[in-house]
């Protein structure tokens, strides 16, 4: 409640002011008589005479008018007049209420001494409110104490120096936070940076403006995989950034191992993961990427896998058994193709010596080259044109990436096979003092580097591969050279097997289906070969037989002396065998072989 001062009513208004009245104004007005002189009372009487004498005027009118408050328009309206009669009412309630409260008040401070004022009182003061509560005291003024007032400017000094040190250290308190505040954000920024100049998508984070984080995966990928490829950058008390991938994930890669007699030969390059505070943010999303391209390339083999298991790809557990020898029935010979959780003893590296460890890497990038070329292909298939809706929904196709696969492990097998069947045969023949030459099978690839490279070489594991070996013969003296030509051809549409044609310079093609056909269908075509080239080196009544490796000399019935024979050679099993009339004789690898070549020795006994 506000503060009231209550002053008795003057009896009689006196004639002139008391003289204590008159010192009081002059002290407002002028201040202590010490400053006033005679002097100071001169100049400013001079000065006052100064003065324009309508400046005070003017002054004065400008004041009344100013005091004066506006003439309020009487009201003209009907719900003008009920308003003011309102605002009238109201006024004189506050007005009734204030009075009524003074009196109440005044009534309560003089029943401390008075008791009969309590009967003015009304009944809703007298139950809450005792009488007496109230009183009053005559207080006299303290005399002025210099010392204390001194004491209390130091201590008002005091604490001002201590609020003012309390604001200079919030401040520098301040400025450090921030200072910390503006390097975190200075490097969250600049990481942030660094990695959306590397080509990462950065986004946001669940619907949030505040979370970001870093999209790694294929727009091209599986539903179930385009999910997952999204992960949250989160920051620490440094500004640094890590990448959340939830809780539980575990980067993963494909591992491809070649397996020879149950014995693990070669295997595919396998990071080892090192602890998250030693690996840069870079590395850590090309990690996470890398990983879930490995399980979906995974999981797009396990569903191939369903439907190549006629041609003896076999799942055992979540590893995939694709086999890679010539004998298909053969399973101790097969590559291993799994996904493992990437750790320090799982990791292993390249051995650039090791030929089944470079085929093991070449397959784990073959097929991770062929998932990139089906992400490829859904690309292009979304910018097409759709083609017209029909009730039934298109079927999604099985992406093809271990008949490829088992394609390549077919023709690479059957390359090896009929290339060592080549050394071995050439061999033998140097053995028996036949020169000869080998063009070993390969499988031609794209030299062209680039999109178009990768496109190439997707192609040319997808279509039918060809691979050609040759064997040249040289004939004896000046002969022309004889060669035999195997052509390899795999197919990825069918099974993946291997079918081999033996094709001589004068005989008819011989197409096997299996390479221990195709090396007795070579090794009797080398034979034809040698026999070819001995007949040229015989008398026009030696005649040689397309199909079997044999000359004939018919007898003359008009001379008894001369009589049939026949030279036959075979070529097998490691062994040159020429048969003539009266011996026979043999040129082997390992055993021994007659003095004379095999050139000297028909040519002899033709010309005998």
């Amino acid at each position: 409640m506000a503060a009231l001062a209550f002053q008795p009513w003057p009896l009689a208004a006196p004639k002139k002011p008391a003289l204590i009245d008159i010192l009081t104004h002059i002290s407002l007005e002028r201040g202590h008589f010490r400053d006033i002189t005679e002097s100071s009372l001169q100049e400013e009487l001079a000065a006052a005479d100064g003065l324009s004498p309508s400046s005070s005027d003017t002054e004065d009118d400008d004041e009344e008018a100013t005091s004066k408050p506006a003439a309020k328009t009487a009201p003209s309206t009907r719900q003008e007049l009920y308003a003011v009669k309102t605002d009238m009412l109201r006024q004189l309630d506050e007005a009734q209420r204030q009075i009524s409260d003074a009196v109440q008040f005044m009534s309560l401070l003089n029943s401390e001494h008075t008791p009969a004022a309590e009967k003015s009182l009304s009944k809703p003061y007298m139950g809450p409110v005792q009488k007496g509560t109230l009183g009053t005291d005559i207080w006299q003024r303290m005399d002025v104490d210099y010392t204390r007032e001194e004491q209390d400017q130091l201590l008002a000094q005091n604490a001002k120096m201590r609020g003012l040190q309390e604001s200079a250290d919030n401040l520098l308190g301040a400025a450090k936070r921030l200072e910390v505040n503006v390097k975190r954000e200075t490097e969250y920024w600049n990481q942030m940076l660094s990695i959306s100049e590397r080509g990462w998508n950065v986004c946001r984070v669940g619907g949030r403006s505040s979370r970001l984080g870093v999209r790694f995966g294929f727009s091209e990928s599986a539903g179930e995989f385009t999910g997952r490829s999204v992960a949250a950058l989160q920051t620490d008390s440094d500004g640094g950034i890590s990448l959340e991938r939830g809780i539980g994930v575990k980067p993963k890669g494909l591992r491809v191992s070649v397996i020879r007699d149950d014995q693990v030969v070669g295997s595919s390059y396998i990071p080892s993961v090192a602890d998250s505070s030693e690996t840069t943010l870079e590395s850590r999303i090309r990690r996470a990427r890398d990983s879930i391209f490995d399980e979906e390339l995974h999981r797009e083999m396990l569903l191939e896998c369903r439907t190549m298991a006629a041609v003896g790809v076999r799942l055992e557990g979540s590893a995939i058994n694709v086999p890679c020898s010539v004998d298909a029935d053969a399973r101790t010979n097969r590559v291993e193709l799994d996904l493992v959780p990437l750790s320090a003893e799982t990791g292993t590296q390249l051995n650039v010596e090791n030929s089944d460890d470079t085929l093991a890497q070449a397959l784990a990038l073959a097929c991770r080259l062929l998932l990139t070329q089906a992400h490829r292909d859904r690309l292009q298939a979304r910018s097409t044109t759709p083609p017209p809706l029909a009730e039934r929904k298109a079927v999604k196709p099985v992406l093809k990436i271990l008949r490829p696969i088992a394609a390549f492990l077919s023709h690479n097998m059957a390359m090896k096979s009929i290339n060592a069947h080549l050394d071995k045969t050439s061999t033998l023949l140097l053995r028996a003092s036949v020169k000869s030459q080998i063009l070993r099978a390969h499988l031609k690839v794209t030299p062209e580097g680039g999109s178009k490279g990768i496109d190439a070489l997707a192609a040319t594991m997808k279509r039918t591969l060809i691979s050609t070996a040759q064997l040249v013969v040289e004939g004896p003296g000046e002969q022309e050279n004889a060669t035999l030509t195997v052509t390899i051809e795999t197919s990825s549409s069918q099974k993946p097997a291997s079918s081999f044609t033996i094709a001589a310079q004068r005989g008819e093609q011989i197409v096997c289906n299996d390479s221990a056909s195709a090396h007795i269908a070579a090794d009797e075509a080398v034979a034809i070969l040698l026999v070819q080239q001995l007949q040229s080196q015989a008398g026009p009544s030696w005649i040689c037989s397309d199909e079997e490796a044999m000359l004939t000399k018919e007898a003359d019935d008009r001379d008894e002396v001369i009589r049939s024979e026949r030279v036959e050679v075979t070529v097998g099993k490691g062994v040159i065998a020429m048969a003539l009339s009266d011996q026979t004789l043999q040129w082997s690898v390992d055993g021994a072989v007659p003095e004379i070549g095999f050139w000297q020795a028909g040519i002899k006994h033709l010309g005998a």
